[in-house]
């Protein structure tokens, strides 16, 4: 159409540009229409880099043997046909396709009546300069990727720092008491204030990463550098994070923890929200929908699995954390996430809903976790707890637990961090190559809140809590009660998004009613 006798189009460079970018992205079919018309030409070009990989993969002898040629530019300006077709002749499989493509979709290009108004002017495209720019873009992009579990270890090595700080830092850093704010007790650079010591460098290292890579989108750049490099350097404001909170006045160590109870309680949003948007996905990807020749199997079974887990626990549950009828509290809770459970089946499983049982399912089954994760912490003194000795000093069950509470801290964090789709408010952003794989700053930021959780793990949301055993985390009557609260707020969160596609299709036809009575 640009290149149409009686159609006007733009001047060659920036048929160029355009192309170009076309090269560089990939659109999608249904995203086609909404572009320009000049984009909308220059979109059957996106379809170079496939073909070209295709041929390479399918043709790798004979361009072995072509790679000692040179291969001659594309298009020379004032080039005539004969000239091209014997360039072509002996260009490597990768240019003929690409001229192949251009003349298909620009036929007229070039020639004295076509697009622009100088005679003999060519779109001048450089495969190698857009292989170049590719493999730039791609080790750029796993750099990127491969920052991400660095900076996971760095938080799994503050969660270890912050843990033998609490149990051990009073026997074997006794130096720390010489530090004025210190003082000769263990309260104020161990045990709890030293956990919150430790938060609050971790948290002061991912702020800075925060800010210094805020709105990075690009993976060119000073910033994306800063960001999956430079760890030298990283590792030293590391360092310096981690000190600086050790010379700092227990009063703002205490005003720190106030602020990071709200820093916790926003962490376990975010992680809920992370989760409804797995299950989203999830239902998305293995439960057919109308009009496909998917079978779901797998999702009937992922279903089958989940609801079976789901009743199973609860079963376990009953059986570990009742001992006796007197744990009323304990019986309620349990009776009560189930209860929970099958209103969460019914509600997918309604006609005006049809959301199926595998997102109910997984849901289920993350309820009846949390469940578990509140009976949990209920303190060690009551009669509904039991345990099984194996020294003075703690038990299987509580080792075997920490170490999966570290790991889910870890793990929690990391993966609401590159989970950033979930936090997007526009969902048909095209993603370009040239674009950074995921959002720096809100990986960062959930890093930097994720620091305010694990302190409130640690310390058992209370800031002057009597740490009286070793191994232990996330124990008290406030742990408890901020589980039990975090379930009863997945179950409201996940029910309303079940039913508010259902009351919204309802509203506009009630208005349809009532205008047409009136």
């Amino acid at each position: 159409a640009l290149a149409s006798r009686n159609q006007r189009g733009p001047p060659p460079t920036a048929v160029t540009r355009e192309c170009t970018a076309a090269l560089r992205s990939s659109h999608r079919p249904a995203q086609t229409a909404l572009l320009r018309p000049e984009r909308r030409a220059c979109h059957a070009c996106s379809c170079f880099k496939s073909h070209v990989l295709r041929v390479r993969r399918e043709q790798s002898r004979h361009q072995r043997e072509q790679r000692k040629k040179a291969p001659p530019a594309l298009h020379r300006r004032g080039a005539s046909p004969s000239a091209a077709a014997a360039a072509g002749a002996v260009a490597p499989p990768r240019r003929i396709l690409l001229e192949s493509l251009v003349r298909k979709h620009f036929p007229l290009v070039g020639s004295s009546s076509g697009i622009g108004t100088t005679g003999g002017d060519m779109i001048k495209i450089r495969a190698p300069e857009l292989y170049r720019d590719s493999g730039a873009y791609e080790a750029r992009k796993r750099q990127s990727l491969r920052a991400r579990y660095i900076y996971g270890l760095i938080f799994f090595a503050t969660n270890l720092l912050a843990w033998f700080i609490r149990d051990y830092g009073a026997k074997l850093l006794g130096g720390l008491h010489h530090i004025p704010v210190c003082g000769a007790g263990d309260s104020k650079c161990f045990r709890s204030g030293g956990v919150l010591r430790v938060s609050l460098g971790c948290f002061i290292f991912f702020w800075v990463m925060f800010a210094t890579t805020f709105g990075t989108r690009k993976l060119q750049g000073v910033r994306n550098s800063w960001h999956s490099g430079c760890w030298t350097l990283k590792f030293l404001v590391y360092a310096v994070s981690i000190v600086t909170p050790f010379i700092i006045p227990n009063i703002f160590i205490q005003l720190y923890g106030e602020i990071a109870r709200m820093g916790a309680g926003i962490f376990l949003i975010l992680q809920l929200i992370s989760m409804l948007h797995l299950i989203s996905w999830c239902n998305k990807r293995w439960m057919p929908y109308a009009g496909s020749n998917q079978c779901g199997l797998f999702g009937l079974f992922l279903s089958t699995v989940s609801f079976i887990a789901s009743f199973a626990g609860i079963l376990v549950l009953y059986i570990l954390y009742v001992p006796n009828s007197s744990c009323m509290f304990n019986i309620f809770t349990i009776i009560w996430t189930a209860v929970l459970v099958k209103i969460m089946m019914a509600v997918s499983l309604h006609s005006k809903v049809n959301e199926g049982l595998l997102s109910s399912g997984i849901m289920g089954s993350y309820i009846v976790f949390l469940c578990w994760s509140a009976l949990h912490s209920e303190p060690r003194t009551g009669k509904c707890y039991t345990e099984m000795k194996i020294g003075k000093d703690g038990n299987w069950a509580t080792i075997i637990s920490f170490i999966i509470a570290i790991c889910s801290i870890v793990s929690a964090t990391f993966s609401t961090g590159i989970n950033n789709r979930s936090f997007q408010f526009r969902s048909d952003k095209i993603q370009l190559e040239e674009d950074a794989p995921y959002s720096y700053e809100i990986f960062h930021i959930v890093f930097a809140v994720g620091a305010m959780y694990f302190a409130m793990l640690f310390i058992s949301w209370e800031l002057n809590h009597p740490i009286t055993r070793k191994w232990s985390i996330d124990v008290g009557w406030a742990s408890t009660w901020v589980k039990i609260m975090n379930e009863w707020l997945a179950f409201c969160i996940y029910v309303w998004r079940l039913i508010s596609p259902a009351l919204a299709r309802k509203q506009p036809a009630n208005d349809e009613e009532s205008a047409s009575t009136t």
